[in-house]
């Protein structure tokens, strides 16, 4: 069972989201917008969150935590639609059924601190992934894969936001699966032919 602190914390937080899906701009939520919807005094809200962007790093933490539930899930999609791909697809889908938040988080709160709320989980997720399929790979090196990863898909989620989530979910897990081939295949392109000179 919740502590009070607890569920004053998550009532604050599910004020903000309430007036984010009700408001066709989130930058015009106000503290005292959310406090009126939480029914809380503004001295409440100020002993959990020193500004509404605190509360945006809190739901990034949340928000993270959710897309690294989904990076754990193997849920079958089809034959066409495996492995990475299929790990795009199911985090595609979820940002999508999830749009309003994603678009509130990444698009109108974006700074470090909800980057790095973000993303930690997820590459904490993606690094287990990858100890479970390179166990021969040493621990930093899988890190700094995981970092790649995360960070990419971060940049990726973001554009595909800004572009109104377009193209749809099975076009754009191809784009980001090919995304990933190609950049690799560019790379040791180059070294190959930093070596053949």
């Amino acid at each position: 069972m919740p502590t009070k602190r607890e569920a004053t914390k998550k009532a604050i937080i599910n004020a903000f989201t309430t007036l984010a899906y009700e408001q066709e701009d989130v930058k015009t939520i106000s503290v005292k917008s959310i406090i009126d919807r939480a029914q809380i005094s503004r001295s409440t809200f100020y002993a959990y969150f020193d500004n509404i962007g605190d509360i945006t790093a809190e739901m990034a933490k949340l928000y993270g935590q959710d897309i690294s539930a989904e990076m754990k899930k193997n849920t079958y999609i089809n034959e066409d639609i495996n492995g990475y791909r299929g790990l795009y697809y199911r985090l595609l889908t979820y940002i999508k059924d999830h749009r309003k938040i994603a678009e509130t988080i990444l698009l109108n709160y974006s700074n470090s601190e909800v980057t790095e709320a973000i993303s930690q989980p997820v590459l904490e997720t993606m690094y287990g992934m990858l100890r479970k399929t390179h166990m021969d790979v040493d621990k930093r090196t899988l890190q700094y894969a995981a970092t790649k990863w995360g960070y990419g898909f971060y940049g990726s989620m973001k554009m595909w936001l800004k572009d109104g989530c377009q193209p749809e979910i099975e076009e754009m897990s191809a784009i980001l699966e090919e995304a990933a081939s190609f950049t690799n295949d560019f790379i040791f392109g180059v070294e190959f032919a930093q070596h053949k000179v």
